[in-house]
This record gives structure tokens, sequence and C-alpha cells, in this order.
């Protein structure tokens, strides 16, 4: 019974399929949907070039399914161009099924296969807050075969890598610095990668709303389509015409930006965005920009609208227009290409006023003509890199100084600084981590004062150099004797010239002429001194030398009160040590004690005569004499004794 109704079952299938086929022949002819190819997502075009032949050799109709996208001439035509939807290009294909219209079964078709071909749009990284004049930062994409790279740098320039994924960045004075990179393949397809973007858009597609990076639009002006590689405004052209993108306002409440569109000219207007008090706009072919952030008491301040100066030429040319804005510093910059066309420092680093902003426009004024040609490529807006000011100041201080001179150094900076003072030629003697310092000057010669400042908020630091002049002394050496005998004189002389003079003794004599003398009147330890000035630097340096005057001997002689002739009498002198004595008498003579204090001396006839004795010191050589009066007196003599 089982096989009975499956016999019969198929039987009813075979009878309908041969009713289905009644009234309809087989499908002869051609159907041809083209070759299939890979195309760019940067330039989003598939150009149809199908065909339908009828048994016949005439032309046949048919109609295109299995998409989402857009055809310029309907989706029956064989001819024009296809723009591919985001959701394909997100898939990275799409598959054109081109179906006959012939009355036949089964209806013959041809499948055009897409290959959409897109390149990495992943942030580049690298570091986000640096300090100005830095070199050496390293900024890079993830490295892909068959890639070369164009990089963009605001603030900055390249010193290596540029052709390779990743690059090394000299930054530049404190501001926004921003960093952006269009990324081509061997087909020729190219992307666009930035440093912390939060919202770009390609406009290269039918889905004009869609975002390659952050949220997607709100909304935009009807007219406005894709030609594959950006959009151009197709109808009801006017004066005021553009994309009108809105762009939900939540996503770009940042208080500093960098934002970037690829534009080529078509007419003398454009506008790149608008937002509250902040804009970014092309009048009359000039470039215009307007900004407003927050004041010191947190209420907007408008700067603007102000015209850069740059007139865009009128060309059909795409170029890359750029502003970017830093709250770190409160500078603004205008850039085309790589070229910075306007900075300004609006004097407050603050954040850019968003309160009640709404939503942002881009692109509302774009093409008044109708010309057809592709208006924004694409519009990126990131996060820019703060390049951070470095501490300032101005160093004051004594220059020139003399050598071995301590001098004063100083700054007036922020309280938000360290200080870390050091010196060439010299030695940091007090203030070393202070505002002020003082150095003492030790090498003669160009030497410096110098400090290290670091603002305590970001790390940055900052060199500063007080070239000072060292003059050397004057050569200062007296020249003269250091030993006198009390009452002697010298001169004291120098050889140096060309200088002023102050010479001075212990004793109190003083001169200003290029030698000295003294008369030493006072015996012991003196000194004599001089203190030179250099008549060029008014450095002066001084010289003692020390003086010994000795005192002469005092000497004291005493002899009998008489003497008698021929007979030897003892004569004394005080004796005094260190001193040598040589003894002299007139009508005597010497007979014992020569160059001793005491000695014995005969006459050997009466009379008035002298003894004389001459005292050195033996040390010094200072000689005295001392001599005393003697009479000699005959011996009695007497005659024959007589007694009576």
């Amino acid at each position: 019974m089982k096989g009975l109704r499956t016999y019969f079952g198929f039987s009813l299938c075979i009878i309908c399929w041969l009713i289905s086929l009644q009234g309809k022949a087989a499908c002869p002819g051609t159907t041809y949907a083209g070759d299939d190819s890979t195309i760019c997502f940067s330039n989003n075009v598939v150009y149809l070039n199908a065909k339908i032949i009828k048994p016949n050799g005439t032309a046949g109709t048919g109609y295109w399914s299995n998409f989402t996208g857009l055809f310029s001439n309907g989706s029956t035509s064989m001819t024009g161009v296809y723009y591919p939807s985001q959701a394909e290009v997100d898939s990275g294909y799409v598959d054109l099924i081109l179906v006959s219209n012939q009355n036949c079964n089964p209806s013959q078709s041809d499948t055009l296969h897409i290959i959409i071909q897109s390149v990495q749009s992943t942030a580049v990284s690298g570091p986000m807050a640096i300090c100005e004049f830095s070199s050496g930062n390293s900024y890079s994409l993830p490295s892909v075969s068959g890639l070369s790279y164009d990089w963009h740098v605001v603030g900055g320039y390249i010193t290596s890598g540029a052709n390779t994924n990743s690059v090394n960045v000299s930054w530049g004075a404190k501001g926004p610095g921003y960093i952006y990179v269009i990324q081509t393949d061997a087909l020729g397809c190219v992307g666009v990668s930035s440093i912390d973007p939060i919202s770009r858009f390609h406009f290269n597609t039918p889905d004009l709303k869609r975002a390659e990076v952050g949220s997607d639009a709100i909304s935009y002006d009807s007219d406005a389509k894709t030609n594959g590689t950006g959009f151009v405004i197709a109808s009801n052209c006017g004066g005021g015409k553009g994309i009108d993108l809105v762009v939900p306002g939540s996503s770009i409440d940042r208080g500093k930006m960098c934002m970037t569109f690829s534009w080529q000219r078509d007419e003398g207007q454009a506008s790149f965005f608008k937002r509250a008090g902040t804009e970014f706009y092309i009048n009359g072919g000039n470039l215009y920009t307007k900004l407003t952030q927050f004041d010191s008491v947190g209420s907007a301040k408008v700067i603007g609208p102000i015209n850069t100066g740059y007139n865009v030429p009128n060309d059909d040319v795409f170029r890359y227009f750029t502003f970017c804005y830093d709250s770190a510093s409160g500078i603004a910059r205008v850039l085309v290409n790589d070229s910075i066309v306007w900075n300004y420092e609006t004097g407050t680093a603050s954040s850019l006023y968003w309160m009640g902003a709404g939503n942002a426009e881009i692109g509302t004024i774009m093409d008044g003509s109708c010309s057809g040609n592709p208006l924004l490529d694409w519009a990126n807006i990131s996060i820019p890199i703060s390049i951070l000011g470095k501490p300032t100041a101005v160093l004051n201080g004594v220059d020139p100084v003399c050598l071995n001179a301590t001098e004063a150094y100083y700054c007036d900076t922020p309280s938000y600084v360290t200080y870390a003072w050091t010196a060439t030629g010299g030695s940091v003697m007090t203030g070393q981590s202070g505002t002020y310092a003082t150095i003492n000057w030790t090498q003669p010669g160009t030497n410096s004062a110098m400090l290290l400042l670091t603002d305590t908020r970001t790390s940055c630091d900052s060199s500063f150099s007080f070239a000072v002049t060292v003059n050397a002394l004057p050569s200062v050496s007296i020249s003269g004797n250091d030993s006198f005998c009390l009452g002697d004189s010298d001169t004291y002389s120098l050889s140096s010239t060309g200088n002023l003079y102050l010479w001075g003794s212990s004793i109190g004599g003083s001169g200003t002429q290029a030698s000295f003398q003294e008369i030493w009147t006072l015996a012991g330890q003196r000194t004599v001194y001089v203190q030179v000035v250099d008549s060029t630097t008014s450095c002066s340096n001084t010289d003692t030398m020390d003086i010994w005057v000795q005192a002469y001997p005092t000497p004291s002689l005493s002899t009998p009160a008489v003497l008698c002739e021929n007979e030897a009498t003892l004569v004394q002198v005080s004796n005094t040590s260190h001193v040598s004595y040589t003894w002299t008498t007139t009508g005597g003579s010497v007979q014992t004690g020569q160059g001793s204090p005491e000695i014995q001396v005969l006459y050997s006839s009466a009379g008035n005569f002298v003894i004389e004795v001459q005292v050195v010191d033996n040390g010094f050589g200072c000689a005295v004499n001392e001599s005393v009066n003697v009479n000699v007196r005959p011996k009695p003599t007497g005659g024959a004794i007589y007694h009576y």
C-alpha cells in the first residue's frame, strides 16, 4: 500500500510539470551580464555593458536583480552605471543577476560578480600629548603589503618613514597637532586613516548618511547623489544647495578637534562645517573660520568670522582643507593640504563652546549649478594631538663679572615649575632649586648660568642659558725686601702697568703709584699691601708681603771707676743672645775676651782713653756701637826711704 501511494504522487508531479510547459518555448539566444571585475571602494562605480540577444539576433530586454545599490539609468538598462550600496561595500562584493524577459522556462540569466576592494581605515596610533619641539615621536598603522602611504602632518614634520606604515615626527611650537594618511593599494584603491578619529564620511555610496567612523548622519538633502568618488547635486540646483548632512552633535562634543575635508572648488561658496558659533567655510573664494570657546567665567567667547587670507584657486582640483583647535593652548590653525595658511592664538586655553549647539551640519552650501562635478570626497573629524608648551623664562643677572666673584641670577616664571640651576665655569652657591641663585665664578672666559625649568603639570622642560663673561684678575706680585733693621727704608714695585694702585702698610704708609717706598720706624712683624684695579674691566686683585723689622741691640758697658796703667782691667757689656761683639780701645790693648761680652784691657800709660764695642745682631746684621771714656792713672812712684 505504501508503494502504491509513492507511485501515485510521482505520477502527479510529472503531469503538473507537463502542464506548466504548455505555451512556453525553450530559451535560445544569449544573456550576458558583463565581465567579472574588481572595483575600489574609493571609486565605487560599476560601468555596465550587458547584452540580451534573441534567437533572431535582435536585442532583447531584461532586468537586474539581487542588488541593494543604485542604477543610474534604472534596473532594466543594459548600460549606465551601478553604485554599490554600503552593505555591498561592507560585504566586499556584489553579484548582479541579469534576467532575460523572454517567455521561456526556465528564465535565462547571467551573473556579474564584482569584488569591492577597500583599504584599511584603522586609527593611527602614537602619543597624543607631547612637548613642543620634541623629536622621535613614532606614529603608525598596521603594516599591509602592497600599500603606499601619503602622510599629512599638522604642526610638525616627518623625519623618517614617509613612504611606510610608520613615521617619526618632530613637532613644532605648541598648539594642535594632527596626523592623517592616505593609503593606496596596487589597484589604486584609496583609504583614509587618522589619529583618534571620532567621525568620518566617504561620499562614494548611495547611502550618504553612512559613517565610516562614528555616528551615522541623521539626514541629508535628497538631491545629493554619489558618483562613486564623491557627492554631486543632481537636481533643484540653487545658490544655497549642498548635501546638508546633519550629524549628531553629541558625537562631536569635544573641547578640541581637527577636521579635514577633501573638496574641489566648483563655485566660490562652500560650507564645510557649522555648529553654533564654530564654522569653517568659503565665501567669495576666500577661506574663513569662526570659533566659539569658553571664556574665563564660563560664557561663550566668539572669535571671528576671520578671513584666513587664503583664496581657493578655481581649478577643479581636490585639496585637503583642515581646521584645528587645541584647548590646551587655545591655538587654532587652518591648513590647505600641508601648508598652514592661518595660525591664531586666542589668548584663552579653554575648550570649544558647545552649550546648546545642537547638531552639526556638513556641506550645507556646495554647488548651485548642477555641474555634476564631485564635491566632497570625504570628511574626517579627529581629536588632535596636544603639542604642549614648554615653560618660558628670561634670565637676569650680572654680566660681566670678575674672577672669583659671587653674583646673583634670577628669573620670573609661573609657580607651576621646578627649578634647577647649574653653571659652566662656576659653582652654584645658594638657591639651586629656586628662582634666585648665587654663583661663584671660578674660571675666566665666556661661561654660562643655566636654568632647567620643568612644568609640574605636563613634565615638559626647557633649558635657558645666560652668557657671562668672567674677566681675569690683574696679576699682582709685590717685589721688594722683606726684612729690615729699624729705621731702614725700601721701595716696593709691581710688574703690571696701565692699572690703578692703592698701596698701604701696617705702620700707616700709603701710595697710588706703580711703586711705593716705606721707612720702617716700628720694629716687629709688619706688612705692605697693594690693591690693583684693571682700568679696562674694573676687576681688582691684591697682594700682601709680610715684613720683619728688627730692632737694634741695646748694649750697656760697665768699667771700674779707676784704671791703673799697666794693670789689666775687666770691662763688660750687657750680654744679649744671638749677637757678636767687636772691641776696640785707644791707647790700650785687649788682652783677652775679644768677641765676647767681657774683655781684659791693659793700658801702658796713663791718660784719657775710649773703649768701644760693636754689637751686631747675628740674624739681621743690625749693628750698634757703644763706648765709654776711661781715665788711666799712673802708678805712684816713691824715692828712697830715709830714716832720720
